[in-house]
């Protein structure tokens, strides 16, 4: 960098994308919605202006989750190097109850004591990505029903069609020998 040029901001960007539920998907298709839809989410964006550091961002919902880096100093003859290390935190009912955080459990319980915790906060995290996968494959589910169910019938409609088409066809040359007496 050039002596004297101080470097722009630097901003960091997290977007979510509600998923839908397999209730919605199902909705969805039958053209019934009972529940409001979900308000969209706004991205959130902060400016980085320290070196390192952290950042605390709490999702409330299932969502997908972007983070996207800005950094209009950084160029081919610039690069800059970011490090993002993500940690899934504990629920607010984890927060609420009397257990210590996994962090401070060395210096108030046994060696094993903390293993235990670190493993029953990794069970509740597993069980956590296993109903969202379960939520997920509801809504595949949801999907490639719809989708077979039309695959049935519109070649049921086809067929039909072709059949109506072909009778028609069929009376229009009957009549027509008839008219000039060919039969």
């Amino acid at each position: 960098m050039a002596q004297g040029s101080k470097p722009g901001p630097v901003y960091l960007t997290i977007t979510e994308t509600s998923l839908p539920s397999a209730f919605d998907v199902i909705e969805e298709e039958e053209g019934v919605t009972h529940r409001k839809p979900d308000r969209p989410f706004k991205p959130i964006s902060h400016e980085i202006k320290h070196e390192s550091g952290s950042f605390v961002h709490t999702i409330k919902r299932d969502a997908d989750v972007e983070i996207c880096l800005r950094a209009s100093a950084a160029a081919t003859n610039n690069p800059m190097r970011f490090v993002l290390l993500l940690e899934e935190m504990g629920d607010e009912e984890d927060a609420d109850s009397n257990t210590p955080p996994v962090i401070a459990v060395d210096a108030h319980l046994s060696s094993m004591a903390a293993h235990l915790n670190r493993i029953e906060s990794d069970m509740r995290k597993i069980q956590r990505e296993a109903d969202l996968s379960k939520e997920r494959d509801s809504v595949y589910h949801a999907r490639t029903d719809a989708m077979n169910k039309a695959t049935t019938f519109w070649p049921i409609v086809h067929v039909c069609i072709l059949l109506a088409t072909g009778f028609t066809q069929a009376n229009h040359i009957v009549q027509f020998f008839k008219k000039r007496r060919i039969i």
